[in-house]
């Protein structure tokens, strides 16, 4: 459901790859595909919402009952985005390069109230991770799941 250049940049980066579109002499585009993250000029992995991130994503702000007991962060990642009502993806290469294996993160919580944004930067912060929605080419959003590092190498970019 992305546009191809998105699902280009979210197969390259599972091999801590990347791409540049460039323009050929007499017209049409060349892609490039050299190594690389988020803190390269790289065709990114999604754009930043334009518009208010509550604007395009409503449930992002609704407050819900969270009650988890050592939940499967995996699990627990498909919750939110299936409450949000978006795709999500993994950026496999820059997880397990920091050492990080999303599907042995656990994660709990007393019951309590809270909006998904404070889940997500909640879980972010916890196990040094960041999650993201993005928007492709097209205006799907999506929900891109990389460490807290690109996240911010990212957020520097856009």
């Amino acid at each position: 459901g992305l546009s191809k250049g998105s699902v280009l940049a979210v197969a390259l980066t599972q091999f801590g790859l990347g791409f540049r579109p460039k323009s050929r002499p007499g017209g049409g585009v060349r892609i490039e595909v050299d190594a690389g993250t988020e803190s390269d000029n790289m065709f990114p992995v999604g754009w930043k919402n334009t518009a208010p991130i509550t604007t395009v994503a409503p449930g992002l702000a609704k407050s819900v009952t969270v009650d988890i007991e050592g939940a499967e962060m995996d699990a627990l990642i498909q919750v939110i985005a299936e409450r949000l009502e978006v795709p999500y993806f993994y950026s496999h290469f820059a997880l397990l390069s920091n050492g990080t294996d999303v599907s042995t993160l656990k994660y709990a919580r007393k019951p309590d109230r809270l909006s998904l944004f404070r889940l997500m930067d909640i879980i972010g912060k916890k196990h040094d991770l960041g999650l993201s929605l993005r928007t492709d080419e097209a205006g799907h959003l999506f929900l891109w799941v990389t460490t807290a590092a690109e996240h911010n190498a990212f957020r520097k970019r856009f």
